[in-house]
C-alpha cells in the first residue's frame, strides 16, 4: 500500500515537472518572437537610415523605434513567470553589445562615409539584425524545441 503511494507520488511529481517543462518551452517560444521582431525592426530600421542618405528627418526616428523596440523586447523577457536558462544576460549582452554596437557604427559611418550606398548599408542593416536572429535561434535550440 505505502509503496503504490510513492508511485502515486512520483507520477504527480513528474506531471507537475511536464507541466512546468511545457511552460518554459512556450516562454521560450515567445522570447524567440520577440527577438525576432527585434531583429526586423532593426533590420527595417538600419535600411531606412539607409534609404534616407543620412541627415534625414528619420534618424532620430528610426533610431529611438530600434532603441525602443530593443527595450520592449528585454521588459517583455523580464516580465516573464518562468524564462530559459540565461535568457536575460544573453539578450542584453546580444542587444546592447551587438545591436547597439553594430547599429551604432553601420549607421555613423554609413552617414559619414556611405550615404545612400546600398553596398555598405545592406550588409550593415543583416549585421545589425544578426544578434537578435542568435538569441532566437539559440533560445529556440535549447528551451523551445526541445521535447523529452
Amino acid at each position: 500500500m505505502d509503496h503504490s503511494m510513492d508511485h502515486t507520488e512520483a507520477a504527480k511529481q513528474l506531471a507537475a515537472a511536464d507541466t512546468l517543462q511545457e511552460r518554459m518551452r512556450h516562454n521560450a517560444r515567445h522570447c524567440a518572437f520577440a527577438a525576432v521582431t527585434l531583429g526586423v525592426v532593426t533590420l527595417v530600421g538600419t535600411a531606412l537610415l539607409g534609404a534616407s542618405h543620412g541627415g534625414t528627418a528619420l534618424d532620430i526616428p528610426v533610431t529611438l523605434v530600434v532603441l525602443g523596440a530593443a527595450v520592449a523586447a528585454g521588459a517583455y523577457a523580464w516580465s516573464r513567470p518562468t524564462l530559459p536558462r540565461n535568457y536575460l544576460t544573453m539578450h542584453l549582452v546580444m542587444t546592447v553589445g551587438g545591436i547597439a554596437v553594430l547599429h551604432t557604427v553601420t549607421s555613423t559611418v554609413g552617414r559619414v562615409v556611405f550615404p545612400g550606398e546600398w553596398l555598405w548599408w545592406g550588409p550593415g542593416a543583416i549585421l545589425s539584425a544578426t544578434p537578435a536572429f542568435v538569441v532566437a535561434y539559440i533560445t529556440l535550440r535549447r528551451d523551445g524545441a526541445r521535447s523529452r
